[in-house]
C-alpha cells in the first residue's frame, strides 16, 4: 500500500477511535451525576413532604422552579434513551471486498483503502454530529438537575 494512503487510513481509524473516547466518557459521566441528583433530590425533598405548602410567593416559585428542571431533566433523559446507534456495518472489512471483488475492483489495493477511508469519513461525520447532540442534551439534562436541585433547596429554606 503506498505510504499516503495507509498514513490517511491509519488517520481515519484514530479519529473513529477517539470519537470511541469522547462517547465513553459522556456515558461515564452519566451514572455519578444521576446518582448525585437522585440523592440531592432525596435529601432535599425531605423537608418539603414533611412540612406544609410554602405559602409565600419565593416558597410556590421555588417549587415551581424545582417542578420545572425536573421535568426538563425527565424529558431530555427520555430524549437520550431514545438515540439509536448507526450500525457498522458499512465499516465491515469482508463486506467491503465482496462487494469489490463483484465489481471486479479487488486487485487494485489502493481501492480497497480509499472504499474504507470513504466510509469511515462517512461515519466519522455521522458520529460527529450524534456526539454533538447527545452532549448538548447531557447538558441541558445537567441545566434541568440543576435548576430542580437549586428549588428544592431554595424550597426547604424559605418553608
Amino acid at each position: 500500500m503506498s505510504q499516503p494512503l495507509a498514513h490517511l487510513y491509519d488517520l481515519a481509524l484514530r479519529t473513529l477511535d477517539e470519537q470511541e473516547r469522547r462517547a465513553d466518557a459522556l456515558h461515564g459521566r452519566l451514572g455519578p451525576v444521576l446518582a448525585a441528583a437522585a440523592l440531592g433530590a432525596s435529601l432535599l425533598s425531605g423537608p418539603l413532604i414533611g412540612g406544609g405548602r410554602p405559602a409565600s410567593v419565593a416558597g410556590k416559585l421555588s417549587v415551581a422552579l424545582a417542578l420545572g428542571g425536573l421535568l426538563v431533566a425527565l424529558a431530555v433523559a427520555f430524549r437520550l434513551l431514545a438515540e439509536r446507534r448507526q450500525p457498522l456495518d458499512r465499516l465491515d472489512p469482508h463486506a467491503v471486498m465482496l462487494e469489490l471483488r463483484a465489481a471486479g475492483l479487488l486487485e487494485d489495493e489502493r481501492v480497497f483503502y480509499a472504499t474504507m477511508i470513504a466510509r469511515i469519513q462517512d461515519d466519522v461525520g455521522h458520529n460527529t454530529a450524534a456526539i454533538e447532540r447527545l452532549a448538548s442534551l447531557f447538558t441541558a439534562m445537567l441545566w434541568g438537575i440543576l435548576s430542580m436541585l437549586c428549588g428544592l433547596a431554595l424550597a426547604a429554606l424559605v418553608g
